[in-house]
């Protein structure tokens, strides 16, 4: 369903409080496509403030390695919405192998995650990392030594316990 009717309906049952999954919004016909697609977020914005409903937090599409336009629209949107947060995945693999080796995790990620920190203060965002479900990113503390080494108020992370049941 288009975004509108799925703001609609969520508002009709109670949410006051949502994610926008940009992640769904990528693609042709979608949200972010087209070069008038920041015309259709507003409308969006709009249609949520008349709501009372705040969109609090976003997806981006791809992980944190991914500098796709995509992407950047994607920042840009969450920002437009009104959302603070924006969950960005980890990379959990290099060239088809899953990384497991903690260390290395945080080291691929943290290198991936710092040159997308001055477009998050710019735009008034904290990017969020996520356990998922493959490899070192499944254990919650290397997630928090990540956010240790970026070391900035723009990054942060979230629990998925969606995610966390799965395993």
């Amino acid at each position: 369903y288009p975004s509108e009717v799925i703001l609609d309906r969520l508002a009709a049952i109670g949410y006051t409080a949502l994610d926008m999954g940009l992640d769904y919004c990528v693609g042709e016909g979608r949200l972010l496509d087209g070069d008038n697609w920041r015309e259709r977020v507003m409308a969006l914005r709009r249609q949520a403030d008349a709501l009372g409903v705040t969109y609090t937090h976003s997806h981006a599409p791809g992980n944190a390695g991914n500098r796709s336009e995509a992407q950047m629209r994607a920042f840009e949107a969450a920002a437009l919405l009104g959302a603070r947060y924006i969950v960005v995945h980890p990379i959990h693999e290099v060239e088809g192998t899953i990384i497991t080796d903690a260390a290395e995790f945080v080291r691929i990620n943290r290198e991936a995650t710092l040159p997308l920190l001055p477009i998050a203060e710019r735009l008034g965002l904290t990017i969020l990392s996520e356990n998922i479900l493959w490899g070192a990113s499944i254990h919650p503390k290397n997630i928090v030594d990540l956010v240790k080494a970026v070391d900035s108020p723009y990054f942060g992370w979230c629990f998925d316990t969606g995610h966390a049941n799965c395993y």
